[in-house]
């Protein structure tokens, strides 16, 4: 599946004393330097303070949201990359958001790892105090971002993160903040308007066979099934309300199956195909 790098502004709150205790855990939500933060991350004097970020302060974000974007009411796996490459710090903490630019919250995160992160509130992801120490090879935090209905769906939405790289003094100071932000274009080609027509798709998960029953005012239309990169992967023209898709000969992975009939969406479902 094709990687695609993103950049994020992540604010973090990580302490490496009993002062600390309050934040190791997770950030302060509202601190991801985004407007729905008013602008605010940790780098403040009553949090951590220190000199400016440097060009060996790295952070990058590998996700498998296409370079085509984001197809409403898909789940993406976000995993956000820190390192500090002259291995000065010894801790580092994050918090992110995803929002529309205007303030305002886009879809729904959840954790990948719940040993790593932490949610205080729904709107913000941040570490955990299990995952706070930096190695030298670096680390990753992993969150789950599911995109809004077509319906709620912005043509864009923005990934603020501030990533926090910790020199462990036992106090705030000396503590670098690094900033960054992604705007992330949704895909062109599912805009389609959307119906709801009473559909179902069963088993899910699948290993070989998914059946379908749905009604009839859908004849005519098709089955479309895409992978999470927004490749179209089977298509076939809807010949009754029930039926039924081989996808045997499918690799393990998440799929998008899709009804569409003339111009317009009448159901959207992810299915899951195990080996």
């Amino acid at each position: 599946m094709k990687k695609s790098y993103l950049t994020l502004i992540v604010g973090s709150a990580l302490i490496g004393s009993m002062i600390s205790q309050a934040n190791s855990g997770g950030s302060i939500a509202g601190r991801s330097g985004s407007e729905a933060s008013n602008s605010n991350t940790c780098a403040s004097s009553s949090c951590h303070s220190g000199p400016a970020a440097g060009a060996n302060h790295s952070v990058s974000i590998q996700s498998n949201i296409p370079a085509s974007g984001y197809v409403p009411g898909a789940t993406y796996q976000i995993d956000i990359v820190v390192d500090d490459l002259n291995d000065v710090a010894s801790l580092v903490g994050f918090t992110a958001s995803v929002e529309d630019g205007n303030g305002n919250h886009i879809g729904s995160l959840a954790g990948s790892s719940s040993s790593s992160l932490t949610f205080g509130n729904p709107n913000f992801v941040t570490h955990s105090f299990s995952a706070t120490t930096l190695p030298s090879m670096g680390r990753s935090f992993r969150f789950d971002w599911t995109a809004p209905s077509t319906a709620t769906a912005p043509s864009s939405v923005k990934i603020y993160t501030a990533v926090n790289f910790c020199n462990g003094n036992g106090n705030t100071s000396g503590d670098i903040v690094q900033l960054a932000n992604e705007t992330i274009a949704k895909g062109s080609g599912v805009g389609l308007e959307e119906t709801e027509i009473a559909f179902s798709a069963y088993p899910n998960p699948t290993r070989e066979k998914l059946n379908l029953k749905h009604a009839a005012d859908l004849i005519g239309g098709h089955y479309r099934l895409y992978d999470m990169s927004g490749k179209l992967v089977f298509e076939e023209k809807i010949v009754d309300s029930e039926g039924h898709l081989d996808l045997s000969y499918l690799k393990r992975a998440t799929y998008i199956l899709s009804i569409e009939k003339e111009g317009r969406r009448a159901h959207k479902e992810m299915i899951q195909k195990e080996d």
